[in-house]
């Protein structure tokens, strides 16, 4: 569950207009490929919710929230990810981007891969990813 093929989460991406170069989509691919060369779209989705919110929330919406501040989501992407400090700096400014694209058109990730995940395994290949 929550896997698609590398390339619909590409296409996936590529229909909320993010703009990336073919090494920052060979980057997201090899973070989330599974064994199996499936893309965990359900892992990268909760990686990007938990920038902005809590998992869970919409179970209880009387919980308060507090606001993050950017670079508090820029030390969790360090965490979260094993990358040298050129590859952080480009992982920043494309999580960067996505935030803001997400924010102001209060996207909703997931739909867009499970699109492609006919399984409901919540992975996608690395073709998937990529396209």
């Amino acid at each position: 569950k929550g896997k698609v093929t590398p390339n619909q989460f590409t296409t996936a991406l590529a229909m909320l207009n993010f703009k990336l170069t073919d090494e920052e989509y060979d980057s997201l691919t090899n973070k989330y490929l599974t064994d199996d060369q499936m893309v965990n779209y359900a892992a990268f989705v909760d990686n990007i919710d938990s920038a902005f919110t809590i998992k869970g929330i919409d179970k209880q919406p009387s919980l308060k929230v507090a606001p993050i501040e950017g670079e508090a989501v820029l030390q969790k992407s360090k965490k979260l990810l094993e990358f040298d400090a050129d590859e952080q700096q480009q992982m920043h400014e494309v999580m960067e981007a996505y935030r803001g694209v997400v924010t102001t058109r209060r996207l909703n990730l997931k739909p867009m891969f499970q699109d492609f995940d006919r399984t409901k395994s919540g992975h996608v290949t690395k073709t998937q990813f990529v396209r």
